[in-house]
């Protein structure tokens, strides 16, 4: 038996073929129940650490777990991030921003929000206290958030 994938969570959990952009850009699902397709916010979190992959998984689940992220949000970890990075900077990505040293990125999903309130609830999971525990004294914590606003990506203050 084939095991088909799902993307989302509880009743935004979907096929594939069932999440798309819209014609006016909007990523959206065609959820049961639902007579028109929904909005789907989309941002990326992109962050620097030494530790290994399964810590800094373990801990972004410990966090969204613990309730103080909507329980919507949808979270993937990619280590390394190159690919999207690079897609990410092919679609106007602010030139300022350097994206050289930074070893994951974690794609932030969450249905009926918009781009920026993803971006606003990513934030509250990089910016915990908690995420400290992965780096050794005198490491420094660096983080950038990217979303869409009117089309254009745009870096999170």
């Amino acid at each position: 038996m084939t095991q088909r994938e799902i993307i989302g969570k509880g009743k935004y959990a979907v096929g594939p073929h069932q999440q798309f952009v819209d014609r006016s850009g909007q990523l959206v699902r065609i959820v049961r129940g639902e007579s028109t397709p929904i909005p789907v916010g989309q941002a990326y979190g992109l962050f620097d650490c030494n530790a290994e992959r399964e810590q800094v998984q373990s801990l972004i689940s410990e966090i969204d777990r613990a309730g103080q992220v909507s329980p919507d949000l949808e979270l993937e970890l990619f280590d390394p991030p190159a690919g999207i990075m690079t897609a990410i900077r092919l679609l106007e990505a602010p030139q300022s921003t350097s994206y050289n040293n930074l070893r994951y990125l974690v794609d932030a999903t969450l249905p009926r929000a918009t781009d920026r309130q993803t971006a606003d609830e990513l934030a509250k999971i990089l910016n915990q206290d908690h995420l400290s525990a992965l780096y050794k004294k005198g490491e420094k914590f660096e983080a950038k958030i990217l979303y869409k606003e009117n089309g254009r990506w745009t870096l999170r203050d």
